[in-house]
């Protein structure tokens, strides 16, 4: 049975599981800087998604912890692009099964950018679900792969 996943606004309390989230795609953030992020936010958006543990491990101690299991940042692009956003951050976790993986990218997209023109930058090593997912809601590759200070290799999408 899925887990039931819930959407929130980041706070400074997930910088560190998102820390942990992050890593399996080569994206090293800075807990402080994140925490700071979120408690002070700029023109970005940040959110996750939640799932409580349902005790498919044999860790019957985390039977109703919530994990965070999805993470985007979102932002205007500025006055230049006032109908444009822009998500630099899409992460999911590893641990997901394809049908949630399927419901966290879903419920992120709809809140951190609903059906608005948009310039998605994602990992080099994000799951080829997430990936078709946005192909099926109107986003195509620019050909562009880039890197910035926390990650070495970023696609570039835009619908």
């Amino acid at each position: 049975m899925a887990r039931s996943i819930k959407i929130r606004p980041a706070q400074p309390m997930d910088a560190e599981e998102i820390v942990q989230l992050a890593r399996p795609y080569d994206v090293t953030f800075d807990a402080h800087k994140l925490e700071l992020s979120f408690a002070l936010p700029d023109s970005s958006a940040y959110w996750v998604a939640l799932a409580e543990d349902d005790g498919a491990t044999a860790d019957n101690d985390a039977i109703g912890v919530v994990h965070i299991v999805g993470f985007i940042a979102a932002r205007a692009l500025g006055p230049n692009q006032p109908r444009l956003v822009g998500a630099d951050w899409f992460l999911t976790a590893h641990n997901l099964d394809s049908s949630e993986v399927i419901v966290v990218t879903m419920r992120l997209l709809e809140v951190g950018l609903g059906d608005m023109p948009a310039l998605f930058t994602v990992p080099q090593k994000t799951s080829p679900v997430v990936l078709e997912i946005l192909s099926s809601h109107g986003f195509q590759r620019t050909g562009e792969t880039t890197s910035n200070s926390h990650c070495p290799q970023l696609i570039e999408l835009i619908r």
